[in-house]
């Protein structure tokens, strides 16, 4: 096992005793967020763009600090119980969205560079792209190996204008295998999506590679 997989299993391992799983809204145990409450702070209107959809104003307090949780705390099993209060909503988008198919429906992670990765030693999108899969293996499938980061750019955190954001993201992406997504229908997952630049240039990345149709799933928008 790799050094950096050894230390991110125990950051998660000393994580479970840092986080206790009390539901972030009621204090409910043994969930970071139960359906109760994720119900009283789900968007009205889940597509953000026409082919993008997420679930949860990142504005909301509870849902960006859990978001951070997850995505700079190491506390993984919050990718779990976001989709668990979600998954519902996923497959009504998908049957919304998608035509049946007998091959499932390929899930791509928005990929860190990697360094990121390096420094990280996760990716929370892989992370919830997971949680989706266990949740329903029979719709789904993971592959974090197709769509990649090419280009080290500016984290798009640290930036509020939408030409900026645009421009920092173009190029940044590769598709290694265009074999394994063409013809087939895709969802790329992320953790928040503000302008939709980064989505926007992957589903670029894969509709050139040939997909039957790309969509874009993020937990929460802005």
């Amino acid at each position: 096992m790799e050094i950096r997989k050894i230390i991110s299993k125990l950051i998660h391992i000393a994580n479970n005793f840092l986080f206790p799983k009390n539901c972030i809204g009621c204090k409910q145990s043994n969930m970071f967020l139960c359906q109760k409450c994720a119900s009283r702070i789900k968007l009205d209107n889940y597509q953000v763009r026409p082919d993008i959809f997420a679930f949860f104003p990142y504005h909301h307090l509870d849902i960006k600090n859990l978001i951070q949780l997850l995505k700079y705390q190491g506390v993984f099993t919050v990718a779990e119980d976001i989709i668990e209060v979600i998954i519902e909503d996923i497959i009504k988008i998908i049957n919304q969205e998608f035509t049946k198919s007998k091959n499932k429906i390929v899930l791509l992670p928005i990929p860190l560079s990697s360094r990121r990765y390096r420094q990280r030693g996760y990716n929370q999108s892989q992370k919830l792209a997971h949680a989706i899969v266990k949740k329903k293996p029979q719709v789904f499938e993971l592959n974090d190996k197709v769509l990649i980061k090419s280009k080290n750019n500016e984290p798009q955190v640290q930036m509020t204008n939408t030409e900026k954001r645009q421009q920092n993201v173009i190029g940044v992406f590769t598709i290694t295998e265009p074999e394994i997504i063409k013809e087939r229908q895709i969802i790329i997952i992320d953790d928040v999506v503000t302008t939709g630049a980064t989505m926007i240039e992957a589903m670029k990345k894969i509709r050139q590679a040939e997909a039957q149709k790309v969509i874009g799933l993020a937990i929460a928008h802005g």
